[in-house]
């Protein structure tokens, strides 16, 4: 199965820009025998029904050339069909390196591990029943992942993000906002904890170890000045939703802030350092990427019994749009 930029234009290309802070971009390029690109944040992909039989995949080939910016990652996304499901399974290859001239990757099936964040997470893969290949432009993983949301305590929380300068910006009651690490990261060297904050109310920092045990600082005052919060290990006593429970400091999978009441609160993280002395530091700030430049060639997709074309596109100008679900839409 074929996509070459030397052919006509393909009816089934999407694409689009993801980012909760409006920050995605996306500007097509006018060039020759390339799909080409530039912005941040942004996919470009094809979508395939009825779905892909990819069961007996040997490999997949993309020519591409490009610049990244700094933090930069360019990675190749497939996503396969869940029955009742309006996102499948999102599976995604290591960042590629690009370079001024036309490389070809080649990924197989051992290349693609499940993305975590986004779509279906029961199951496994369904190489039987793909429904979309996309070139994802995203952020280099720096193994932490931002999430929020609502829970239900005397009534239903609400949290609204804000566009602002902040790592993470928001306003609500009963509602958390928290950093997900790929890994467990072990924390029993722990110094302090500093996080620069500023607001309105207050906010509670959680440390949540694998098995769920949480341990909190309670009502941190946030000032419409920003300040910056230091917390002892010792500072941390155990969440009371856990009647028992010890904190696994060497498993620590996630650090949230909560707004536990319904008076609600205005919070802007500004950065987060967790300081293990000697041991290092972790640091979640937000960065700016930059712009990346992006060049499709061919995208070919290898099996053992043949294939038939994904898409075909020879010059692009203008934004295009299809399918409505996409692999990178609601990271």
């Amino acid at each position: 199965m074929v996509f070459s930029a030397h052919k006509s234009n393909a009816p089934n290309l999407f694409s689009g820009v993801y980012d909760t802070d409006a920050e995605g971009s996306i500007d097509f390029r006018d060039e020759p025998d390339v799909l080409a690109w530039e912005g941040a944040r942004n996919y470009v992909g094809f979508w395939h029904q009825p779905p892909l039989d990819l069961s007996k995949l040997v490999r997949i080939e993309l020519e591409l050339k490009g610049k990244l910016g700094s933090r930069a990652c360019v990675d190749l996304r497939i996503e396969d069909i869940v029955p009742g499901k309006e996102t499948g399974h999102v599976y995604r290859s290591d960042c590629l390196d690009l370079t001024d001239e036309l490389q070809t990757h080649v990924l197989t099936a051992a290349d693609f591990s499940r993305f975590a964040h986004f779509g279906e997470q029961q199951g496994q893969f369904d190489w039987s029943r793909v429904k979309t290949i996309q070139v994802q432009v995203g952020t280099r993983s720096e193994d932490f992942f931002p999430y929020y949301g609502t829970y239900r305590d005397q009534e239903q929380g609400r949290i609204t993000r804000l566009e602002t300068g902040a790592t993470a910006a928001w306003h609500g009651h009963f509602c958390y906002f928290g950093f997900a690490f790929d890994k467990p990261i072990d924390l029993s060297d722990l110094k302090a904890v500093q996080a620069r904050l500023q607001g309105k109310g207050r906010v509670d920092l959680h440390l949540i170890d694998r098995n769920r045990v949480s341990y909190y600082k309670r009502g941190l005052r946030l000032d419409k000045h920003a300040r910056t919060y230091q917390l002892a290990k010792d500072d941390f006593k155990l969440f009371p939703y856990n009647e028992i429970g010890v904190l696994d400091w060497s498993n620590i999978r996630n650090v949230q802030f909560q707004v536990s009441t319904r008076a609600g609160a205005r919070v802007a993280v500004h950065q987060l350092d967790i300081d293990l002395g000697e041991g290092g530091r972790y640091t979640i700030e937000r960065s700016d990427n930059g712009d990346s430049y992006v060049a499709l060639r061919a995208v070919h997709v290898v099996t053992k019994d043949g294939g038939s074309k994904i898409g075909e596109q020879q010059r692009f100008a203008s934004h295009a749009s299809g399918s409505p679900t996409t692999a990178g839409a609601k990271r």
